[in-house]
């Protein structure tokens, strides 16, 4: 099965959630979403009329000359769009839009927003806007980062200078957005992608204001100064083998199946978290290991998967937990969505670094925010949650179906590849070039197969030099 085949009715109620992330505040009346107008240039099925052997076009005289001319501008004569109303009456059918290029998802404005927002230093009007070839080139020859450089070109997919990226991750990117192109018809783009999650980035952060040529790159992850970057849906959206998670599209069912053989009243009331040793949050922890995995409430542990393989927790176990804590690796960690799937209440604590979605994420809602973990607090604060969240089990379970319904609705596989959609045709349309072949280039085909990796200082740099 494509797995961007599974759509949703184009049509449905929205209810507090929603509500919630669109006015940032809990609503209790549901909204209609809009619902998608029939695709542009459908025509009535005349031809099912006035086709050849029809008993009209042998009546003789007046009448039949009116018809077929009548017919001809049926067929051929373009009409204006009716838009459906938004309430559908309860005689009229529902049906799915049938141009693929009208994703039934096309009310997720507010998670899409993201890309507006990650764009918007190359959109400026107070400075030169748009994205030039030397900005491109710019990242391409200064960026020594796992990734590549992708490149679209007449529905053809290039990836340029690939360099080898930890784990999978490279190779699932590509994966992610090769199936995106048998879904849509994307336009001609060239991008800088960086499959790495760690903080070399942050040397850049402040030389887009002074280098109008450094430019954008993508990226997993970021902290909101990072103008040039532009967040992506990680690699996990396809698979997380190293985790043992089979791929997202299946992974979401088989979370959803342990979550529900868990009804809350049977869950444990721990505060768990297991995690590798690694990141300030996560050494946190392993340093103060003695006082918090001891407490009658918590059952926190920071391990070395490889030293410690026994103590390895599949990501569908968590969900015998009430409480589960969100620990960021050395910036994030892509555990989150897998966690809010568990139906158990999040506690995710302060991170300047945020993923594509985080602005959806909604404080005492569908996660409970809490202080960031540092050296300096030691995570002494984290008993005293676990005890807020024994003592308040209503609100605790609300949280935990809230952040299942969130995850289910805009972290899934379609939203994910309608996310990628918008992204590559928003930096598309801001490109002040057309781009050609790189000397580079390789057919995602040939890539895929032999994993043609390029050394950083053997990239062709005919624009902008290496620094």
């Amino acid at each position: 099965m494509d797995p961007f085949s599974e759509s949703p009715s184009p049509s449905r109620q929205v209810g507090d959630e929603e509500a919630l992330l669109v006015s940032g505040h809990l609503s209790s009346s549901a909204v209609d979403v809009e619902k998608i107008a029939p695709p542009e240039g459908q025509y009535s099925g005349a031809s099912a009329v006035f086709g050849p052997g029809s008993t009209v076009l042998r009546l003789g005289g007046l009448l039949a000359g009116l018809l077929f001319v009548a017919s001809f501008i049926l067929l051929y004569v373009p009409r204006p769009l009716q838009l459906q109303s938004s309430k559908p009456q309860q005689h009229q059918q529902q049906q799915q839009p049938q141009n693929p290029q009208i994703h039934p998802l096309s009310h997720e404005k507010y998670l899409l927003s993201q890309v507006a927002k990650d764009l918007s230093p190359f959109n400026d009007s107070r400075i030169s806007s748009g994205i030039s070839l030397q900005q491109v080139e710019r990242v391409y020859c200064n960026c020594d980062q796992g990734g590549f450089r992708l490149q679209i070109i007449d529905g053809q997919m290039y990836i340029v200078g690939e360099r080898h990226g930890l784990q999978t991750r490279v190779r699932n990117t590509k994966l992610l957005v090769m199936h995106l192109m048998h879904q849509y018809t994307l336009p001609d783009v060239d991008i800088g992608w960086v499959s790495t999650d760690d903080t070399v980035m942050e040397a850049d952060a402040g030389r887009y204001w002074e280098c109008p040529e450094q430019g954008p790159v993508l990226v997993m992850t970021k902290q909101p100064h990072h103008d040039h970057c532009i967040m992506y849906p990680d690699f996990t959206f396809w698979d997380w083998e190293e985790a043992y998670a089979v791929p997202w599209q299946d992974m979401q069912k088989v979370m959803k199946e342990a979550a529900g053989q868990e009804p809350w009243k049977g869950r444990k009331e721990l505060l768990f978290a297991r995690a590798f040793n690694l990141g300030e949050a996560r050494n946190t922890l392993k340093d103060n290991e003695g006082d918090l995995g001891n407490h009658e409430l918590m059952d926190v542990r920071i391990i070395d998967w490889h030293a410690d393989p026994g103590l390895f927790v599949d990501l569908q176990q968590h969900c015998q937990y009430k409480w589960l804590l969100h620990t960021a690796g050395n910036t994030y960690s892509a555990r989150l969505k897998y966690l809010l799937f568990c139906k158990s209440a999040v506690v995710l604590p302060d991170s300047p670094w945020q993923e594509f979605f985080y602005h959806m994420l909604q404080a005492g809602h569908n996660v409970l925010r809490v202080e960031a973990l540092t050296r300096d607090n030691k995570a002494a604060h984290l008993p005293a949650v676990a005890r807020y969240l024994q003592e308040h089990d209503e609100e605790a379970e609300e949280i935990g179906q809230a952040g299942a319904a969130f995850a289910r609705k805009h972290l899934s596989r379609e939203s994910v590849a309608l996310y990628y959609k918008e992204l590559i045709e928003s930096y598309a349309g801001l490109m002040k070039f057309k781009p050609t072949v790189h000397p580079d280039a390789v057919p995602i085909e040939k890539s895929l197969l032999n994993d043609l990796t390029r050394p950083f200082h053997e990239r062709t740099c005919n624009i902008c030099p290496r620094t």
